[in-house]
């Protein structure tokens, strides 16, 4: 039987206080629900459907890749300042009482942990530029893009993405799939050690590793300058 990990919930926790969160998903999450049992894991929890007792157990090293289905591993991790959470399951057959445990769980993460960083002004960038808008609240940053070239372009970008990251995290949004399956999709074989998507620093281990003897396959958006067709990462192959 085939298996894969499947993302079935990704939040932003708006703390920088990741071990608090860890904390509270050991000792103060409920889970509410019945027959899962639950371990605690260095960065977060793995849950596991309780089989019955009636059930005839197996040997250890027979066990099937379709038990996998009934697992659940939750893990947290911080960058720049932000909690993110994540929570994995095996093959596309749901854990039981997935939707509930997941709702149970952004829920409690949303008042546990409320979102309270200062909110920007409003703006509006008919009546006035962003660096009037922003020079009384922020005029150090001001200060700064106002020096470096298309500063005034950078900021409102930055302004930007700062508000939709901000509804993200108000309002966390299901994942979307980001793997598809396609039979043949790279031609004759898909067989592949290693696969790359996106070029940039990707490119130069993509290279070291095909010159290692590693299947090496890169999917790039934008043309890599001919370096792959040219043959400078001879044993790369290339999708565009």
């Amino acid at each position: 039987m085939k298996s894969e990990m499947r993302e079935v919930l990704y939040v932003e926790v708006p703390t920088p206080d990741t071990a608090s969160v860890r904390s509270w998903l050991h000792h103060g999450f409920d889970l509410e629900c019945a027959n899962v049992e639950r371990r605690t894991t260095r960065e977060g929890l793995w849950l596991a459907a309780r089989r019955s007792t009636a059930a005839v157990p197996k040997p250890a090293d027979s066990r099937q890749l379709e038990d996998l289905s009934a697992e659940l591993s939750i893990f947290v991790w911080s960058f720049q300042r932000t909690t993110y959470l994540k929570a994995f399951r095996w093959t596309h057959q749901p854990f039981p009482q997935e939707a509930r445990i997941l709702q149970h769980l952004t829920q409690g993460l949303q008042a546990q942990f409320p979102h309270q960083y200062p909110e920007p002004p409003a703006i509006d960038l008919a009546q006035q530029s962003i660096f009037e808008a922003l020079a009384a609240h922020y005029p150090r940053t001001v200060q700064y893009f106002r020096a470096i070239p298309n500063g005034e372009y950078d900021l409102t970008r930055v302004y930007w993405w700062e508000q939709r990251w901000r509804e993200g995290v108000r309002s966390p949004q299901q994942p979307q799939p980001v793997i598809f399956e396609q039979e043949h999709q790279f031609g004759q074989s898909a067989d592949y050690d290693l696969i790359y998507v996106g070029g940039a620093l990707g490119v130069i281990h993509a290279a070291v590793m095909a010159q290692l003897g590693y299947r090496v396959l890169l999917i790039e958006r934008l043309p890599l300058a001919g370096l792959i067709e040219n043959g400078i990462f001879p044993g790369t192959s290339s999708r565009v």
